[in-house]
């Protein structure tokens, strides 16, 4: 049955129908184009810059560590001025 046809049977105006399923149309149509799926780029992001380390010691000398400093190189450095 068409469109018009199935107006007619039901007393409805055929431009009323159609109107109605244009409308339903654009309506899915926006529907589908805000739920679309968008593309997604991972950048990696550099290490935030974090402020030197300062080692105050007892003697009164210091000692700066920058921030990117290598953990066991610290440790033994500790060792060996716990010794003094």
């Amino acid at each position: 049955m068409t469109t018009s046809a199935f107006a007619r049977k039901r007393g409805i105006p055929p431009w009323r129908l159609y109107n109605a399923l244009r409308s339903r149309t654009h309506k899915s149509k926006r529907r589908a184009q805000t739920s679309a799926l968008l593309p997604v780029i991972v950048k990696d992001t550099p290490p935030r810059q974090s402020a030197p380390l300062e080692l105050k010691l007892s003697g009164g000398h210091s000692l700066v560590i920058p921030a990117d400093f290598d953990e066991a190189s610290l440790r033994r450095l500790m060792g060996v001025l716990s010794a003094c």
